[in-house]
């Protein structure tokens, strides 16, 4: 660390930047400066954030080392992805070679002798011996072991899908989210949340530009390019793309009314029917006309709007 009677010495532009690093918190992995974005500290917490880093690269993070003890939460995304997969792999290279050993040793027998290996004297008295042949039973195939939830009864022929839904009765969230600590039952949900933080959506569209975080968002999608609907609602014929919008429609039938106006107490069908009314109380005009600017609160009464423009 440099002192101030050393920093006499620094050029112009060097001793700006250390003024800069002085003031202004500097993320440990990109190196970019933030006065306003929020910093996490590698150090604390019960699951420090360096004992991370120092897993998934080859560095070594002291404390007190004299270099920054905070990154930013782009980096911190891609690092909680990164531990993820590096955790799975590790998990699924273990359970691979406890299969395969266990695998090999089955396929030898100590106990019993090995009849081919027998000395050839003894073939032909083995050989008089032998009683007619008959044909050996059709070996039955091998049962797969049943893991049954003791609470629901539900049947599972893995024992780690069991152990994940028991968690649901449990309410057991073990992967936490480091960014905004919301948790998750499994390393699956964790890693596809991950990408609301660092904005990474890896599933494309091939007919359109658009692309999705997840695979179930896409193929979600795709029935806007292909026409199919294959949820039909029992009541009034209408269909859906998907079975959440036919839950939707459902609720209109029963009068369920789930989401309510924390302002007002209006109560709504969906999320989405809530959210468009909030822009009333709030006063947020979201949508925009690229043409003259002009701001409106929902995307119908801009499209409406558009056609002026045309």
């Amino acid at each position: 660390m440099s002192t101030l009677e050393d920093l006499k010495f620094y050029p112009q532009d060097q001793l700006n930047y250390y003024c800069d690093l002085n003031t202004a918190p500097i993320c440990r992995i990109c190196l970019e400066k933030s006065q306003t974005k929020k910093m996490c500290n590698i150090f604390e917490g019960t699951d420090p954030i360096y004992t991370m880093i120092m897993s998934c690269a080859s560095v070594q993070i002291l404390q007190g080392d004299g270099l920054p003890t905070t990154v930013c939460q782009k980096c911190l995304a891609k690092l909680n992805v990164a531990f993820q997969f590096k955790l799975q792999c590790e998990n699924s290279d273990l359970r691979l070679r406890e299969f395969y050993t266990n695998t090999n040793l089955s396929q030898f027998n100590f106990n019993e002798p090995d009849n081919k290996n027998m000395p050839f004297e003894n073939e032909t008295q083995t050989t008089v011996e032998k009683p007619p042949e008959k044909k050996s039973p059709k070996k039955r195939p091998k049962e797969t072991k049943i893991h049954q939830c003791e609470t629901c009864g539900k049947i599972f022929n893995r024992r780690e899908y069991l152990t994940q839904h028991i968690r649901i009765h449990t309410g057991e969230k073990p992967y936490c989210c480091h960014i905004c600590e919301k948790r998750f039952v499994n390393s699956g949900h964790l890693t596809t949340h991950m990408r609301t933080h660092t904005g990474e959506r890896p599933h494309a569209c091939t007919l359109c530009p658009k692309a999705f975080s997840t695979r179930q968002e896409l193929h979600k999608h795709t029935m806007v390019h292909n026409g199919e609907r294959p949820f039909v609602c029992t009541t009034c014929g209408k269909c859906f793309g998907s079975s959440s919008n036919l839950y939707s429609h459902l609720r209109h039938h029963t009068g369920e009314k789930n989401f309510t106006c924390e302002h007002c107490g209006k109560a709504f069908y969906t999320k989405q029917e809530l959210k468009q009314h909030l822009v009333i109380h709030t006063g947020e005009k979201a949508f925009v006309c690229k043409f003259c600017n002009k701001r409106f609160s929902q995307s119908a009464h801009l499209r409406r709007h558009l056609k002026l423009h045309s």
